[in-house]
Formats: structure tokens, C-alpha cells, sequence
């Protein structure tokens, strides 16, 4: 009978061991490349939403990537309750302003067992390493970000752009949802939004769910 055995981690003398078989087809039992990252202690999520009232008004999560080799694969899930548009902008620099802190958004580990901790970064005045930063219209009225007249960058580049249906179909990926050819491997030591944008002046919810993995190349 011939055994198969796999390789568990870069030692390439000793961390070695049988590869399970499903008992009624002989198939080899694997799990896909994502599902392992979790199991390893290096995927994360996190989520931010907001209610807005007018055309133009808007919601947006911004972080920095960490300056390291450890490269974050990136998808970005968003919905809204009615008409509005999503959009991925790459180097962003935010103006400061004075109408305040952006929300503290927390960034968790999927394994909840897990000690480690995300390399990205907040865009508080007080920059927080595994954390995010969320903005209400409110908070960005004051300073000057995108295609809002009230709010803009000095430097962006426009990754993605997608419309959010109303009542039809209000649930929109960007990003990727089914990882495939369509996520995003973010930059080192760049910082990002990711950002809704409401297409009329009905009352809306906006929500951003991210969900990535931190992972330095084998070669």
C-alpha cells in the first residue's frame, strides 16, 4: 500500500505527516487556501455602518497597510438600503479637520483563540496598530475626501466602483466575493477606503464589511 504524506510547516526534515483520506471515496480531505489562513491565526474581519439622509452624503472605513512584506489579500463587501454608489481608493491622504475623531472600528481575529493581531493600522490622530477608522457624513464634512465636494484627498486612486441597487438587489461586492481572480492584494504602507456614497436624498444605511488575510510569500 503506498502512503502520501504532505509537508505542515517550512521544516522540510521533520514536519511532515499522512495525508487523510475520506473514508467512503479515498478523496484526500483538504480545506481551501482562506479556511487555512484562519486556522493559522492570519485572517481577519471587521464592519462599519452608518445611516445617512441625503444625496451625496456618505460613509467610509479607512486604515494603513503595514510597511512589511506580510501582504494583506483583500475582498470588501458593502450594502445599502437604498440607490448609492461603492467605491476601493488607494492612497489615500485625508485632510485633517476639526470636527473630530473618526469611530474606532475593531478588527477581530476569525480565530477567536488567536493572540495575533492585524498589521493594519487606524487613521486616528493617534495612529492604532490593528485597528480601522470609520467616518460618518458628520466627520467628514470637515475636511475633504473623493468625489464629495465637502470632503477630499490630495492623493487617491480609484480601485473599484460599483452601484448599490434599492429594495432589488441592495447587496454588492466589491473586491470579490468569491475570492478567485477578484481580490485585491493591498500595497505595503499605503492607506486605503473604502467608501459608500448615497445616489439620491432617501433616507440609508450604509454597511462595510471587510475581510482579508495577512501572508509574507513563500518565494
Amino acid at each position: 500500500m503506498t502512503r502520501i504524506y504532505g509537508r505542515y510547516s517550512d521544516d522540510y526534515q521533520s514536519n511532515v505527516a499522512e495525508v487523510a483520506l475520506d473514508s467512503a471515496t479515498n478523496g484526500i480531505v483538504t480545506v481551501d487556501y482562506t479556511h487555512h489562513e484562519i486556522h493559522g491565526g492570519s485572517s481577519f474581519t471587521c464592519h462599519y455602518s452608518a445611516a445617512v439622509s441625503d444625496t451625496g452624503f456618505s460613509t467610509a472605513v479607512t486604515f494603513k497597510t503595514a510597511n512589511t512584506t506580510k501582504w494583506a489579500h483583500f475582498t470588501a463587501t458593502v450594502h445599502a438600503t437604498d440607490a448609492a454608489v461603492a467605491f476601493i481608493y488607494e492612497s489615500v491622504l485625508i485632510e485633517g479637520g476639526t470636527a473630530g475623531q473618526p469611530v474606532a472600528v475593531a478588527i477581530y481575529n476569525r480565530d477567536r483563540n488567536s493572540a495575533t493581531t492585524s498589521g493594519f493600522i487606524s487613521q486616528h490622530s493617534t495612529p492604532v496598530t490593528g485597528g480601522a477608522s470609520g467616518w460618518t457624513e458628520a466627520l467628514m464634512a470637515d475636511g475633504n475626501v473623493g468625489d464629495n465636494a465637502d470632503w477630499a484627498v490630495t492623493t487617491e486612486t480609484e480601485l473599484e466602483r460599483i452601484p448599490l441597487g434599492g429594495g432589488t438587489n441592495p447587496v454588492k461586492t466589491i473586491g470579490g466575493g468569491g475570492r478567485g481572480a477578484q481580490e485585491i492584494i493591498l500595497l505595503p504602507n499605503t492607506v486605503y477606503m473604502v467608501l459608500i456614497e448615497s445616489a439620491n436624498a432617501n433616507d440609508n444605511t450604509h454597511s462595510i464589511h471587510l475581510d482579508w488575510y495577512e501572508h509574507t510569500n513563500k518565494r
